[in-house]
């Protein structure tokens, strides 16, 4: 159905090996769902309770000062407007 998109097209946008076994130690990952790009918990781990869960833990890291979760965040608002909008429109709920 989708693949996994731990490394991006885009060189500026790479995720490194270590960076990828990062966010899937946190339980959550960006798909290409027929070319829309989704952030998305990593259902076969469930290490959270939903997208919105990973939304949040991304949205808060990148806040914090991660790269790891600041790149993810720019690549969405660069190749995937809406799905950022739809995470900063929930997050900003919270």
């Amino acid at each position: 159905m989708s693949n996994l998109f731990c490394l991006f097209n885009q060189p500026s946008m790479m995720f490194s090996a270590d960076e990828c076994q990062v966010l899937h130690n946190e339980g959550w990952y960006i798909v290409d769902a027929s070319g829309e790009f989704l952030l998305q918990r990593r259902d076969q781990d469930a290490k959270l309770p939903d997208d919105h869960a990973a939304w949040k833990l991304v949205w808060d890291r990148a806040i914090a000062g991660s790269s790891l979760h600041m790149k993810a965040l720019a690549f969405l608002h660069q190749f995937s407007p809406v799905e950022y909008l739809t995470i900063l429109a929930t997050v900003q709920k919270h």
